[in-house]
């Protein structure tokens, strides 16, 4: 229902999805025919129903105004040259320019730039190297102050940040777990266990078909790495990691003592460390976001110099962060230019 609210479109085509991989993956597990015929046929409609909604003189012309099946009409924005389809579209474009042409990165040759196909530019890096393939056009349908830090496909982000070799190493990780888990599916003798695995199999699916059209978020990445660590341990017979932890000598010889002994030792190395790079990483960056929210507020009350020095005060806390440069340079600009 979350999804359904939300009215957005990948996750949806994502749900889609894994859906119907849940229903072929049990089809095919249990040897049952009319279901993967049902599943089957209920795919075809679905698509064909996606089709006809972009299709004009169809029958489903009057639903095409109505709430949430409005937002699977594509057909119209992309014939007036607007919407988030043209902004993907041309975000798109860039980024297989960056891939074809490896711009260097900043204004010195880049020594490594004979390399960018094979290894990329580095985590979150585009939005630094994508305004030298910067599309005219995407300046007309979004904003033009807004960076470009995602290219809303997950394999074009992998493609430009980590190189080919980054992007062969995610696909050969979803085709091992895809591998890895039907063959555990097709030896489970659980039904329960053969249900969690469909489950798991069809989320990596889900999410997957999602991040071709979005952007992945910290939560959906975090059940990711979660699903795939979960698949991992299924093969895991029961009793087995207990077995050998009970029989280990280092086991044998360790005392309630000596356990309570290391205990507090870590506890006093956490509760020290912590604080100490908090200190130096997080707590600054926390200030320095604070100052750039006031410096946001300033500059939609168009007072400039109030906001280029809550942005000083930012770029002083945490140096390290680009964005900050990028609005105060944005500040400079609307203060010394003629624009309202």
């Amino acid at each position: 229902m979350c999804l359904l609210y939300t009215q957005a479109r990948g996750p949806w085509f994502g749900l889609l999805g894994g859906a119907l991989l849940f229903s072929v993956l049990i089809a095919w597990r249990h040897k049952l025919k009319k279901l993967l015929l049902i599943t089957t046929a209920v795919g075809v409609i679905l698509i064909a129903l996606l089709v006809a909604l972009n299709l004009p003189n169809t029958p489903l012309g009057p639903f095409t105004e109505t709430p949430y099946l409005s937002r699977l009409v594509f057909s119209d924005d992309l014939a007036a040259g607007k919407g988030t389809e043209w902004v993907r579209l041309f975000i798109w474009q860039g980024a297989l320019e960056l891939l074809r042409s490896r711009p260097n990165i900043g204004f010195t040759p880049d020594p490594l730039r004979p390399l960018r196909l094979l290894i990329g530019y580095g985590p979150e890096t585009m939005e630094v190297v994508y305004p030298q393939v910067y599309p005219p056009g995407l300046a007309y349908v979004e904003s033009r102050e807004v960076m470009v830090d995602r290219a809303h496909n997950e394999l074009l982000d992998l493609a430009v940040t980590t190189g080919a070799l980054g992007l062969l190493a995610f696909l050969f990780l979803m085709g091992s777990l895809f591998y890895y888990g039907l063959s555990l599916l097709r030896k489970e003798p659980s039904f329960s266990d053969q249900i969690t695995l469909v489950a798991l199999l069809s989320a990596v699916f889900a999410h997957f078909i999602e991040t071709q059209f979005g952007i992945p978020l910290t939560i959906t990445k975090l059940l990711l790495w979660l699903y795939l660590a979960l698949v991992s341990v299924m093969s895991i017979p029961e009793g087995t990691a207990v077995e050998r932890e009970n029989s280990s000598p280092a086991n044998a010889e360790a005392t309630p003592g000596n356990v309570n002994r290391l205990r507090t030792i870590l506890s006093l190395l956490v509760v020290c460390v912590i604080p100490f790079f908090a200190s130096f990483s997080n707590i600054n960056l926390l200030r320095a976001d604070i100052y750039l929210g006031q410096g946001m507020r300033f500059q939609d009350a168009r007072q400039w110099k109030e906001s280029i020095v809550a942005y000083d005060k930012a770029i002083q806390a945490f140096p390290v962060e680009h964005r900050f440069y990028q609005f105060k340079a944005n500040a400079y600009y609307h203060r010394d230019s003629r624009q309202p």
